[in-house]
């Protein structure tokens, strides 16, 4: 009977506190996904940074070298932003993990940008690993890998 009690209490505490951890998780992935949608469309390069680590690495496609800390990943953005007239971005999260103060999260995405007069597309799949800092997650890795670009007609 004491199991029973304890496991309806458990099953109560779920219904009446909200989300289980899974759906918190998801949430606040979609959430830290949202953000950088919105913020690299619009150029904030402020914004984009503020979701970094100081001593954050970031391995984009097709660089030479990993990027360490958060001046490197700055000059490699706004280098980016600057050649790019990104008009769209989305990021599609496949798998979340936790596990104490760090989120792992793989997915693909799709960065729509204007280059040379032309509409172009490049889906890519994605790795960021979070670290919660001061009450908040911010990356410490970031990278990706490009599949080949359309051209939108």
């Amino acid at each position: 009977m004491k199991k029973l009690s304890l496991l309806l209490f458990m099953l109560m505490g779920i219904t009446f506190y909200g989300q289980s951890s899974d759906e918190k998780l998801n949430k606040l992935v979609h959430e830290l996904g949202n953000r950088m949608e919105e913020m690299i469309p619009k150029g904030d390069l402020d914004g984009i940074m503020s979701m970094y680590s100081e001593g954050a690495r970031y391995l984009p496609d097709n660089f030479d070298q990993i990027l360490v800390g958060k001046e490197a990943i700055r000059m490699y953005w706004e280098k980016t932003l600057n050649y790019l007239d990104v008009v769209g971005f989305e990021m599609t999260p496949v798998t979340i993990e936790k596990n104490n103060n760090m989120i792992y999260e793989t997915g693909n995405g799709v960065s729509k940008f204007k280059y040379q007069g032309s509409d172009m597309e490049l889906t890519f799949k994605y790795m960021n690993v979070w670290r919660k800092e001061n009450g908040k997650y911010v990356l410490i890795m970031d990278m990706y890998n490009d599949r080949p670009i359309r051209t939108e007609k």
